[in-house]
């Protein structure tokens, strides 16, 4: 929850990779009553249309065209359900309401409302149905989150408490969208000195000359809006060369700047 939270304060949108069933969705919902701002969940399939997402133009009685607002249009946060069911057109229509916090329909801009986030969810690629994300979309996403399933305990919990009213209707507001919009500002008015800054750009930068160690380094864009993850490996594995297992076998790897096997060069 604090992840999510630090995300959204940033203005950077989510991802939640894991297999179905661990409470992605209900989660999200929650979020969305408690932060006070209106929710559109998105039901991704493989026939979902770019003007299900952005809208579309079409005559009115008097003959001239009338924009109907999309899902995007809708809600402040849009939940997209297993995003990676989408075919590549959605997606693309996706990216500009993400990056640009707008849409373009018929050669019209349109702004999404604001506070504006995407918390997407996807599931584990080799189900049915699904398909590897591109690059380009990954790195739209400042947090990548796993649930995993719960332990024993938490499972008796959510039993205990489904017997009756469904949990999601005791959840009540504590904030606004507005509220949310002055919090993101102060978030911008937190000043960092260089030498806080030199750590995740170097960070990032040893990771792009690191290929003995990761198949792809981090985009331009992670010191910035913070690292996300490694994304998908080239060899189908999590972003570290299979040969090497996951971050943490790289221990405080960070080389200085005239490392021979640094990121600088």
């Amino acid at each position: 929850l604090i992840r999510l939270l630090t995300a959204m304060l940033a203005d950077g949108h989510i991802l939640l990779d894991d297999v179905p069933g661990v409470g992605k969705t209900t989660m999200a919902v929650a979020l969305s009553r408690a932060a006070g701002v209106p929710c559109q969940r998105v039901q991704f399939t493989p026939d979902i249309l770019p003007s299900d997402l952005v809208g579309f133009s079409m005559p009115d009685t008097a003959g001239h065209f009338r924009y109907h607002p999309g899902a995007l249009l809708k809600a402040s946060l849009v939940l997209g359900d297993e995003i990676n069911r989408a075919p590549s057109r959605t997606q693309s229509a996706l990216l500009e309401a993400m990056e640009e916090r707008q849409v373009t329909v018929d050669g019209q801009t349109y702004p999404l409302p604001r506070p504006f986030w995407v918390i997407a969810t996807q599931n584990s690629v080799g189900t049915s149905g699904t398909q590897k994300l591109p690059y380009a979309q990954m790195d739209r996403f400042m947090v990548r989150l796993s649930l995993g399933y719960p332990d024993y305990e938490a499972q008796m919990t959510m039993l205990r408490e489904r017997q009756g009213k469904d949990p999601l209707d005791r959840v009540e507001s504590v904030l606004t969208g507005e509220t949310f919009l002055q919090l993101q500002e102060e978030v911008r008015k937190v000043h960092a000195d260089d030498p806080i800054l030199d750590y995740p750009m170097r960070l990032t930068m040893a990771s792009r000359g690191t290929t003995r160690r990761l198949c792809r380094g981090q985009s331009q864009g992670h010191p910035v809006s913070g690292p996300h993850g490694q994304g998908p490996c080239l060899d189908g594995g999590t972003g570290l060369c299979e040969r090497m297992g996951r971050a943490g076998s790289i221990p405080g790897y960070l080389p200085s700047p005239d490392s021979a096997e640094g990121g600088y060069g």
